[in-house]
């Protein structure tokens, strides 16, 4: 029974270390474009970026973006509205390809805007779209999701397994008692 305690304390330990967050130490690219994708503004800091981090400068004087383990927060700093266009926003890009697929690309909070933006997303890329919406000072999380990568597969088998063991042994247990 202790061998089994200390096998599964190692897996958690090891599942903690497996699932440290989708961008964690990833290299994003990030651009602000308008009017359309093919338009990178010069209003921001685009370029590429280690996360966790912050772009300090999303757009120039409106917000700043950070990027965090599995997901970023636009903190706006002024109020204001964006001009309706084609595209009027940003694409973080998984530049190296080391990201899973992006899954799913949510809005988790929105203290800041009059509506939602336009979210889309492809493989590779993450892409939100504000579409003439209005701004106050405040901000917008995002949550992304990915693809699981094949550790957290290897951990549920382990986990699985190891329970059908412990049930085995207490079934052979009881049958002896």
């Amino acid at each position: 029974m202790k061998k089994v305690i200390l096998t599964l304390v190692a897996i958690v330990v090891w599942a903690s270390s497996a699932n440290a967050g989708i961008f964690n130490g990833h290299t994003v690219q990030y651009g602000y474009f308008f009017p359309d994708l093919s338009s990178p503004s010069g209003n921001a800091d685009n370029g590429n970026y280690v996360v966790p981090t912050t772009v300090v400068n999303g757009f120039t004087g409106i917000f700043s973006l950070d990027l965090q383990s599995d997901g970023f927060t636009a903190n706006f700093h002024a109020d204001n509205s964006w001009t309706a266009a084609e595209f009027n926003g940003f694409r973080i890009t998984d530049i190296n390809g080391t990201i899973p697929d992006f899954t799913s690309f949510d809005v988790v909070s929105n203290t800041a805007l009059s509506g939602s933006p336009e979210l889309s997303f492809d493989a590779d890329n993450l892409f939100v779209n504000w579409q003439g919406l209005s701004f106050t000072s405040g901000a917008i999380v995002f949550s992304v999701n990915a693809i699981p990568e094949p550790e957290i597969y290897a951990m549920l088998a382990a986990g699985l397994g190891l329970m059908g063991l412990v049930a085995r042994r207490r079934k052979l247990q009881a049958a002896v008692a």
